[in-house]
């Protein structure tokens, strides 16, 4: 019979919580009605959120097992498997953006397969994501195949026979519309960790060259790496 997945223990995320609010009891006079004021404030929704992490990841790799994906037995005592969930953990509980959640998940379970990528990769695009926003993935999930992100979509691309790539960007995100100051601080980002293969998106080229795909190596590895396997988990 197979074994049930077991919730992970307290991170240090917890711990760190839990000292906090000791150290605020500490404190005479306000101390009690200080650390009643941080449990309703802080910690009943990090309690919340911490919850829901676990399920969600214990749901992610359930369905992994039950495709005979993975093996329980053999990743519990793998220790490179616990240190990347407990480091997207870590990362999981600091936000709040369900795209960056969903994006950690996909790492572990990513992780748990065989073949997963070693240590080093793992822990870097863990850390990418934790500094990443929103806007970060957004754009990495764009310009991995504009062409395939449009006509996926549904949403009209640019028509024109010369162009710049940020008409791209303003085309299919209407918010960042005349937000160049943003997505310029976004994209540079992504090319200083070399996941992009230019540094702004401003030059002036055919229509054809404007909706060529501009990820790394690196960057495709990673966009990979935090999506779903659908054909397994649908």
């Amino acid at each position: 019979m197979t074994k049930e997945i077991e919730e992970p223990t307290r991170t240090a995320g917890d711990l760190a919580h839990l000292v906090t609010r000791a150290a605020i009891g500490s404190i005479p006079v306000i101390g009690a009605a200080g650390a009643e004021l941080f449990a309703y404030v802080v910690q009943e929704p990090f309690e919340r959120r911490r919850e829901q992490w676990m399920r969600e990841v214990g749901d992610r790799l359930a369905q992994l097992r039950d495709h005979a994906r993975i093996d329980v037995d053999k990743l519990r005592d793998d220790p490179l498997f616990t240190d990347t969930v407990l480091s997207a953990t870590q990362a999981g509980l600091r936000t709040q953006s369900d795209k960056k959640r969903q994006a950690l998940m996909n790492i572990v379970a990513n992780s748990a397969k065989p073949g997963a990528p070693e240590e080093g990769v793992r822990m870097t695009f863990i850390r990418l994501v934790d500094e990443f926003t929103d806007w970060h993935l957004a754009l990495l999930a764009l310009f991995e195949d504009p062409l395939k992100w449009f006509e996926s979509r549904r949403v009209p691309a640019p028509d024109c026979v010369m162009g710049a790539p940020s008409s791209l960007v303003e085309a299919a995100f209407s918010e960042l519309r005349d937000r160049r100051d943003l997505y310029d601080q976004w994209w540079r980002d992504l090319y200083t960790r070399g996941l992009v293969t230019t540094d702004q998106l401003h030059t002036g080229m055919s229509g054809r060259g404007m909706m060529a795909p501009r990820l790394t190596p690196l960057g495709r590895q990673f966009v990979q790496f935090i999506q779903a396997d659908d054909a397994t988990l649908g």
